[in-house]
């Protein structure tokens, strides 16, 4: 097994995506992700044609190309979009056995796209609808501002001028059908035209491009924010650019919903999407970095847990002691005394060699401990410990002790 690597590998990662060519012809590809560092003697897992692939690699060989590095969401993200690209669980030369990347959440979302290409081709049906019918339907909320009335006097003066012919050549209202139940739909997009053609004399009836059940249904609500946004880009007249804060919104609420990195590839590959530069993008970021913060802080009914407190403690204690296996071992550790988790860790090793597998229990105490741990300190002490760990190998190269992380809950609701 020889390997490539296609992009320089850097000091830190969280991990790596990977396609494998075994030199043969037919089935002969294989692409994967491993969170970690670099590893030449890993080249997938498989369930299928596991069988199958360990035979062709160890028969005619095969070369492994590293594509690129980054956080474990991002490569996820880019494994995803990379096997449905080739369509590889499907694909006869393809060793995979599905287009998934893994367990955790991507941000790719193979419907949405989908869908998006078929409303701006109107392959769902279109019909002509009474404007006062449309105008009743219930509203997807794409912006911040629920209405503005100048884009509104705008459009009215474009429909008043042609006598309505200004409305022909624009795309159809999009309406979800049963969206709210039977015969109830829902509207996405559009309000400022509507609002407009309400005013307008020359209007009776507007088109309406009708997305089944069957394929909205295959979207979350995020993911039907996120159509909306494509259909309300930045950059066309005369409607309105989706605009910064409306960005960082739709950031914040997939951070803070779906555990998607603020600065994930899948935010930033959908903002280019819609024709954000690179500042604009940049921009979003940072501002929904202050949302998420925002939001993550105290409700009045809310306290911080302190875990080296009654009754919290006797509850960690008990959750460190179910997790104490004669194969296993934890340990606590407070994120405002971060500094000595590697100092605990090897000393609590080193009192028990017979472990092999170990789990941090981390707490935070302030806001001000979770809000350092989240955006300064993670990944830094998340490699220090991995790359503690991973010097410490069996025979056959393996880590010897395999460490996890694991946050406690943050806060809970008073006790009246």
């Amino acid at each position: 097994m020889s390997y490539t690597f296609l992009i320089e590998e850097p000091k830190h990662y969280d991990g790596y995506r990977y396609k494998v060519t075994v030199h043969k012809e037919g089935m002969k590809y294989y692409g994967g992700s491993k969170q970690g560092n670099f590893d030449p003697d890993y080249y997938g897992t498989l369930i299928t044609n596991k069988i199958q692939y360990e035979k062709d690699v160890a028969q005619y060989g095969a070369t492994i190309e590293v594509l690129n590095f980054g956080t474990y969401n991002d490569v996820l993200y880019e494994e995803r979009a990379m096997l449905e690209e080739v369509d590889a669980k499907n694909n006869p030369e393809w060793y995979n056995d599905s287009n998934l990347s893994g367990h955790q959440k991507t941000g790719f979302s193979k419907h949405l796209n989908r869908i998006h290409l078929k409303i701006l081709n109107e392959e769902y049906d279109v019909i002509e609808e009474d404007k006062e019918v449309v105008h009743g339907y219930r509203s997807w909320q794409v912006r911040l501002l629920e209405l503005i009335t100048d884009h509104v006097r705008n459009i009215l003066g474009h429909l008043n001028d042609s006598k309505g012919k200004w409305l022909e050549d624009k795309e159809a209202v999009v309406v979800l059908v049963d969206y709210d139940g039977k015969e109830k739909p829902l509207r996405i997009g559009s309000k400022h035209t509507l609002e407009a053609c309400m005013k307008c004399i020359h209007i009776g009836a507007v088109r309406v491009q009708l997305v089944p059940k069957k394929e909205w249904k295959l979207l979350s609500e995020e993911e039907i924010q996120t159509l909306a946004m494509r259909l309300n880009p930045q950059i066309e007249n005369p409607r309105i650019a989706t605009t910064t804060d409306e960005f960082a919104h739709w950031i914040a609420n997939r951070a803070l919903t779906q555990n998607i990195d603020v600065a994930a590839e899948s935010n930033k590959t959908e903002l280019r999407y819609q024709g954000c530069t690179h500042q604009a993008i940049a921009g979003a970021i940072k501002k929904a970095r202050q949302l998420v913060r925002k939001k993550l802080a105290l409700s009045p009914n809310e306290i911080i847990i302190q875990y080296d407190k009654d009754p919290w403690k006797d509850k960690l204690d008990a959750k460190k002691s179910a997790a104490t296996t004669k194969t296993s071992g934890a340990i606590t550790i407070s994120t405002g005394m971060i500094k000595n988790v590697l100092q605990t860790l090897l000393t609590a090793i080193k009192e028990n060699p017979e472990k092999s597998h170990w789990k941090i229990f981390y707490w935070h105490g302030k806001l001000e401990n979770k809000d350092n741990w989240d955006n300064k300190f993670r990944n830094t002490y998340e490699d220090l410990v991995k790359f503690y760990m991973n010097d410490v190998t069996t025979s056959s190269g393996e880590p010897k002790r395999i460490i996890r992380w694991e946050p406690l809950p943050f806060s809970e609701e008073k006790k009246l």
